[in-house]
């Protein structure tokens, strides 16, 4: 996220008329991006242990519901949700699991539904 100022404000005498620059502010906001739902336990049935799907399951659905309902202003339930679903993200990438090209993310635009992005692994 930036914000700049791409002209300065500054009076200029050209010929007999004054000249007013006006500074123009221009202002980047990223859109956030939630998870859409994927079917978890047919993707990893057999692959990990049931209640670690049912967990994973569960924050991620949880982190949509928030992210939507909201549209991203319940900031302390959501970063709570994020933390409780990362670490179970970051132990489903250990090797013994071998859980490559298993599940697929699908993310979507908070502001623009119709568009959805999909990453492997």
């Amino acid at each position: 996220m930036g914000c700049t100022s791409s002209v300065l404000k500054k009076t200029y005498i050209v010929g007999r008329k004054k000249k007013l620059v006006i500074p123009e502010v221009i202002v980047f906001v990223p859109t956030m991006r939630i998870l859409v739902d994927t079917d978890l336990q047919r993707a990893l049935k057999g692959i990990i242990p049931r209640d670690l799907v049912d967990k994973l399951s569960t924050l991620t659905s949880q982190i949509s519901l928030l992210a939507e309902d909201t549209g991203g202003s319940a900031y302390i339930q959501l970063n709570g949700a994020l933390e409780r679903y990362l670490p179970v993200v970051l132990g489903l990438t250990k090797k013994v699991y071998s859980i490559e090209d298993k599940v697929e993310f699908r993310w979507k635009n908070l502001q623009d539904t119709r568009q959805i992005r999909t990453l492997k692994d």
